[in-house]
């Protein structure tokens, strides 16, 4: 992808930006491949994996003090039991008992109300998501029970050949800010800087909505000096969400049933209320490709994994 951007856009290098467990992810990227990079971002900068839980644990131990409720939610979660939807709501509670909730200031979105009063949902929708939206996080979990994070863990590697900066907030114990800072502190680069949201913890930025043409939304695209949007049709599209529920050991009748009556309603919202981005890339099979029209094409309405969005269907 950065290969193709690069040579699409006619640049010698990008500027690459990646937020929570995306940080790790581009910091490895940019530490293995800086010919590509003008500079590297990292927003909510996670740096070790093992460390992170560890310290998160020891916090949570103090604030716990003389709190019996709280330390019986916590006895449900430590670093070393994290590969069940049972600890991971335990330690996201005891985030939010005690002030470090990710969206610990409020946020305009709630699935609940999403759920009830989006046109695109419907009651099936809600019991959908009470009975199965935990599931959803089987992958993750997965993937972190495996070991799989920790071989990206940036400990030890220090010397970055791109200038290296963090944007973190400083009741970040999500991505835990002072790993972030003592990181920092060792890195080499040829420029760093690190910038701190004060009273911030890790809800620092939304990705999927940035070009949505929407009340609330639709003027953040103006802070952006070039835009690029990856898509695909509304048919591989459900067929890719699909897949992977089948692939985490879902029946792939309850797979579709699922993907339909939750992860389509935003798939729509996205393909139908989007701004053109600057560079608009097209996902048709294993490689992205740009329309010579510069724009979005139309859904498959005659293959066979096509539905019709809700509002459309007969009652």
């Amino acid at each position: 992808m950065t290969k193709f951007l690069l040579d699409y856009l006619n640049k010698e290098k990008l500027t690459l930006l990646g937020h929570s467990w995306g940080s790790l992810y581009g910091a490895n990227l940019a530490l293995e491949y800086p010919e590509y990079y003008e500079a590297f971002i990292g927003v909510g900068q996670f740096i070790d994996p093992l460390e992170n839980e560890q310290r998160l644990y020891n916090a949570a131990l103090e604030w716990s003090v003389g709190d019996e409720e709280g330390q019986t939610v916590l006895s449900g979660w430590s670093p070393n039991n994290e590969d069940s939807v049972e600890a991971l709501q335990a330690r996201n509670a005891t985030l939010e008992r005690y002030g470090y909730g990710m969206m610990k200031d409020g946020t305009d979105y709630n699935i609940f109300t999403t759920v009830l009063f989006n046109p695109n949902y419907t009651i099936k929708d809600y019991i959908g998501y009470m009975t199965n939206g935990s599931r959803e996080f089987e992958p993750y979990l997965a993937f972190w029970a495996k070991g799989e994070m920790s071989k990206l863990s940036l400990l030890g590697k220090y010397d970055y050949k791109v200038p290296y900066y963090n944007i973190n907030g400083d009741m970040d114990y999500q991505t835990n800010y002072q790993l972030a800072c003592e990181y920092f502190g060792k890195v080499n680069a040829p420029e760093k800087a690190m910038i701190v949201m004060e009273n911030a913890t890790h809800g620092l930025l939304e990705g999927n909505y940035l070009l949505l043409d929407t009340k609330g939304w639709s003027d953040l695209s103006s802070f952006a000096d070039y835009t690029i949007s990856l898509s695909s049709n509304e048919a591989l599209l459900r067929n890719r969400l699909i897949e992977r529920r089948i692939a985490c050991g879902h029946p792939k009748e309850e797979s579709a049933d699922f993907v339909d009556f939750s992860d389509m309603a935003n798939v729509r919202l996205c393909l139908e209320h989007s701004k053109k981005a600057d560079l608009m890339l097209r996902w048709q099979s294993l490689i992205p490709v740009l329309p010579e029209n510069q724009d979005f094409l139309p859904p498959l309405q005659g293959h066979p994994l096509f539905r019709p969005r809700i509002s459309d269907r007969k009652s």
